[in-house]
C-alpha cells in the first residue's frame, strides 16, 4: 500500500521550493538589473541631450549676435527658431525620463533650476533682443555663460549619476555571481544530502545484496520518498535474507539428502559386491555388517535368523566391534520386532543409552532380521526405506546363496546318479554274477567231500562278496538319493516321514540350520548320517518316538542329535558295522566328531558336532 507523505516532507515539495526560490531571486535580480540598465541607458541619452543644450545655448547666443543687423522679422524668425530648438531639447523625453520625479533629488533640482533660468531669464532676454538688439544684446550675451555653467553642472551631475548606476551594476553583477556561486554550493550540498547520498547508500546496499550480503540495512530514516524507498529496501532485504536463508537451508538439506542417497547407493553397491558371491559364507556376512557399521556410524550390527513359531533369534553374523556390547547381549523380544516393518528398541547398558534398529526381511524361505545398534544421542542417519533395502539385500543374498547351493546340489546329485548307473551297469552286475557263481561252486563242492579248510575259505569268500555287494548297494542308494526340496529342514522332514511310513514311529524336530549355511556336499553327508541313524533305529531300537534336533551350540558350531526311546545299546563297536564306519567317515568330512551313547532315561542318541 502506498504511503501518503506530509506535503512539507516530500522531496518533490522541497526541491520545488528551492527551484521556486532560485527562480524568484533570479527574476528579482534580472528585473533590478534591467531597471538599472534602463536607467543607465536613459542617463546616457540625457547626458547627450544635456550636452546638446550647452551647444544650443551657444547657438542661441551666436544667432542673437548675428541677427542683430538683420531686419527684425528675420531676426525674430532665427532667434525664435533657436529658442524652439532649445525648448524641444530641454523638454525632450530622453532627458525628462532620466530626471527623477522626486523634487528633493539633486538632478531634479538642477533641471528645474536650468528650466526656470531659461524661461525666466534667457528666453525673455532673447525676445528683447529681437525688438531691441542694440540695448539688450550685450546683456543677453553676458547672461549666457552663467546659464551654460548651470548646464555644465547638470551634465556633470548626470555623469556622476551614470557612474553611480554603472558602479551599482558592477556591484550587482558581482553580488549576483557570488550569490550564484553560493547558490550552486548550497544546491549541490542540499541535493547531495537529501538525494544523492541516500541514493548512493541504496546503490551500495543493492550491490551488497547482489553480492549475497544481507546483513546491511539502510540508515536513512527521513519521512520522504527516499525514506519510503529505504524502508522498502530494508523490508525487501529482510525478505530476501529470509528467503535466501531458507533457500540455503533447503539447498543444504537437499545436498545432505543427495549425499545420503549417494552414500546409500554406494553402500548398497558395496554390499552387493560382498554378498553376491559364488559361495556365501559367514565371513562375507561379517564383512558386510562391519561395512554397514562404519558407513552408518553405528556401534555394531548383527544378522539373526528367525524360525517359525520361535520367539528368539539365532544370530549368524555380527560386526566385530570390541568397543561396544554385542547385539546378541541385548534382550530382544522377537514378537515385538515382527509387529512392524521397522522398529526401534531402547536399552540402557553401563549408563549408556542405546537404540537398536530392527528390520525384518523375508524372501521365499529366508526369514531374517537385520539389527543395527546406535548410541542413543547419535544421529541415526538412516530411514526406514533404506534400512528395509539393507535387510532385503541380505535376504536376497541368502536366498540367492540357497538357490546356488541347490543348483550345485542338483548338479552333484546328477553326477552321483550318473556314477550310480555306471556302478550298477559294471561293478554291481559283476558282484551279482560272482555271488551266483559262488553259490554254484558251493553246491558243487557239497556234492563231494569238503574239507573244513575249504569250507572256511568258501564262507569267507561268500562273506566278502556279500559285504562288497551290500556296500555297493548302499553307495548306489546314496548316489541315487535326491532331496525333495532346496530347504534343509524340509529334506530332514521328508526323510523322517519316509521312515515313519515304514516303521510307524512318531518324531519331533527342532532345526535351526539354514540351507545357505551348509554347502551342497556337506548337506548330503549330514542327511546320510541322519538316514543311517534312522536305519539303525528301524533295525535295532524298537522305538516309537524319535527326537531330531539341529541347533547351534557355540560360535559357528552346530550339533545334530538323533535320539530314540527304544531298548538302547550296551556298547558300540565299529568293527563289522559298515553303517557306523560310514557315519564316522561322513562326520570327518563335515569337520566334526560323532558319539553314540545311551539316552536318558532310555534309548540311544547319536550326537554329531560339526562346523558348517
Amino acid at each position: 500500500m502506498k504511503k501518503v507523505l506530509p506535503f512539507r516532507n516530500s522531496l518533490f515539495t522541497q526541491i520545488s521550493a528551492v527551484l521556486i526560490a532560485i527562480t524568484a531571486v533570479a527574476f528579482i535580480g534580472l528585473f533590478s538589473f534591467l531597471q538599472v540598465t534602463q536607467d543607465s541607458t536613459g542617463k546616457g541619452s540625457a547626458i547627450n541631450i544635456s550636452g546638446s543644450l550647452r551647444m544650443q545655448s551657444y547657438v542661441l547666443s551666436l544667432t542673437a549676435a548675428r541677427s542683430a543687423r538683420l531686419p527684425e522679422a528675420q531676426r525674430a524668425e532665427e532667434i525664435g527658431g533657436a529658442l524652439k530648438e532649445f525648448e524641444r531639447r530641454l523638454s525632450s523625453q530622453g532627458l525628462t525620463d532620466a530626471i527623477p520625479n522626486d523634487p528633493k533629488d539633486e538632478l531634479r533640482k538642477t533641471y528645474d533650476a536650468i528650466s526656470g533660468s531659461y524661461f525666466s531669464t534667457i528666453k525673455p532676454l532673447a525676445e528683447e533682443v529681437i525688438h531691441s538688439p542694440e540695448t539688450e544684446l550685450t546683456l543677453f550675451l553676458d547672461t549666457i555663460p552663467s546659464f551654460v555653467s548651470k548646464i555644465d553642472q547638470f551634465v556633470l551631475d548626470l555623469e556622476k549619476d551614470l557612474e553611480i548606476k554603472t558602479r551599482q551594476i558592477r556591484i550587482g553583477l558581482s553580488l549576483l555571481m557570488l550569490f550564484a556561486l553560493l547558490l550552486f554550493i548550497f544546491v549541490r550540498v542540499y541535493l547531495r544530502r537529501i538525494l544523492f547520498d541516500p541514493l548512493e547508500e541504496l546503490s551500495s546496499l543493492s550491490s551488497s545484496v547482489r553480492a549475497g550480503d544481507f546483513s546491511r540495512r539502510s540508515s536513512y530514516r527521513k519521512d520522504n520518498e527516499i525514506g519510503n524507498l529505504s524502508d522498502s529496501m530494508n523490508f525487501m532485504i529482510e525478505d530476501l535474507s529470509r528467503l535466501y536463508t531458507n533457500l540455503e537451508e533447503e539447498v543444504k538439506e537437499k545436498t545432505a539428502d543427495l549425499n545420503l542417497q549417494k552414500d546409500a547407493i554406494q553402500l548398497l553397491y558395496d554390499l552387493k559386491n560382498i554378498l553376491f558371491t559364488a559361495q556365501l559364507e559367514r565371513e562375507h556376512l561379517d564383512k558386510a555388517l562391519l561395512l554397514i557399521t562404519k558407513r552408518l556410524d553405528a556401534c555394531s550390527a548383527a544378522l539373526g535368523l528367525r524360525s517359525a513359531g520361535s520367539d528368539t533369534l539365532r544370530f549368524i553374523a555380527e560386526a566385530d566391534q570390541t568397543n561396544y556390547p554385542p547385539v546378541q547381549s541385548f534382550d530382544i523380544k522377537l514378537n515385538e520386532v515382527l509387529k512392524k516393518e521397522y522398529s526401534i528398541l531402547h536399552f540402557l547398558r553401563d549408563e549408556q543409552k542405546y537404540s537398536l534398529a530392527c528390520i525384518p526381511a523375508d524372501i521365499n524361505t529366508t526369514q531374517l532380521t537385520l539389527l543395527i545398534l546406535f548410541k542413543e544421542d547419535a544421529n541415526v542417519r538412516v530411514d526406514r526405506e533404506f534400512t528395509k533395502n539393507l535387510g532385503q539385500e541380505f535376504a536376497q543374498a541368502i536366498d540367492n546363496s540357497q538357490k546356488s547351493v541347490e543348483s550345485r546340489r542338483l548338479a552333484l546329485f546328477e553326477e552321483r546318479s550318473t556314477i550310480a548307473r555306471e556302478l550298477h551297469d559294471s561293478i554291481a552286475q559283476s558282484l551279482a554274477f560272482s555271488r551266483i557263481q559262488i553259490a554254484r561252486l558251493s553246491t558243487e563242492l557239497h556234492k563231494g567231500t569238503v574239507t573244513p579248510e575249504v569250507e572256511s575259505i568258501l564262507d569267507e569268500l561268500k562273506l566278502g562278496v556279500q559285504t562288497a555287494y551290500q556296500q555297493l548297494r548302499s553307495v548306489l542308494t546314496t548316489f541315487r538319493l535326491k532331496p525333495k526340496s532346496s530347504d534343509l529342514k524340509q529334506n530332514i522332514l521328508s526323510i523322517l516321514d519316509e521312515f515313519k511310513e515304514r516303521d510307524g514311529f512318531h518324531y519331533t524336530t527342532d532345526v535351526e540350520l539354514q540351507s545357505f549355511e551348509l554347502d551342497a556336499n556337506k548337506q548330503i553327508h549330514l542327511l546320510q548320517i541322519l538316514r543311517e541313524a534312522l536305519t539303525n533305529i528301524e533295525k535295532h531300537a524298537r522305538a516309537d518316538q524319535v527326537f531330531v534336533t539341529l541347533r547351534p551350540i557355540a560360535s559357528g558350531k552346530f550339533r545334530l542329535v538323533v535320539r530314540d526311546n527304544g531298548c538302547g545299546i550296551k556298547g558300540v563297536k565299529k568293527e563289522g558295522h559298515y553303517g557306523l564306519e560310514i557315519m564316522h567317515e561322513r562326520t570327518r568330512i563335515l569337520g566334526g566328531v560323532i558319539s553314540i551313547e545311551p539316552a536318558v532315561p532310555n534309548g540311544t542318541q547319536v550326537v554329531v558336532d560339526f562346523t558348517p
